[in-house]
């Protein structure tokens, strides 16, 4: 069997990648010499957001709830049976350690449009058609720019 040959991906595209691995989110890229395309994915945001302000939950079973039903579940809370759909009744009988977020609230709102805004200066254009999705277009020279802004960027909390 013959061996693949490696993908060379060009050192711009690397960082762009790095700096959503750091944002733990999942990103595609499409890029020629001039410009980079990405689409980064923060979903399900409640739970992104969620781990982002507090890593310790990355370990823990994770729920967003709208009107007590499970509307996300993370990996940890999948395992233990949790599944969309259930009751959050339910749920804290599979895992009586279960650490819940609302789907939807101001602060998740605010906090994606602050995220938007804050990643905006970052970009040539940038879409967002629907929260916890976006879509950028980057120069190609300036992606390491790019990279080395957001390994200091931090969303910043937003007050109530």
């Amino acid at each position: 069997m013959p061996l693949k040959r490696a993908m060379k991906i060009p050192l711009e595209v690397f960082h762009a990648l790095l700096l959503f691995y750091y944002f733990r989110a999942t990103c595609a890229v499409w890029h020629d010499e001039r410009v980079v395309l990405m689409a980064a994915l923060f979903e399900p945001f409640p739970l992104w957001l969620a781990v982002w302000e507090m890593p310790s939950l990355e370990a823990a079973p994770l729920v967003s709830l709208h009107k007590g039903r499970v509307v996300h579940a993370s990996k940890t809370a999948k395992r233990v049976g949790i599944i969309t759909g259930s009751s959050l009744a339910t749920a804290l009988t599979k895992a009586p350690d279960l650490e819940a977020v609302e789907a939807a609230s101001p602060y998740l709102a605010a906090s994606w449009e602050r995220l938007v805004e804050d990643i905006s200066g970052l970009s040539l254009v940038l879409e967002s058609p629907m929260q916890g999705r976006l879509l950028m277009e980057l120069e190609g020279g300036k992606v390491v720019e790019v990279y080395r802004a957001g390994e200091h960027w931090t969303l910043s909390r937003v007050t109530d």
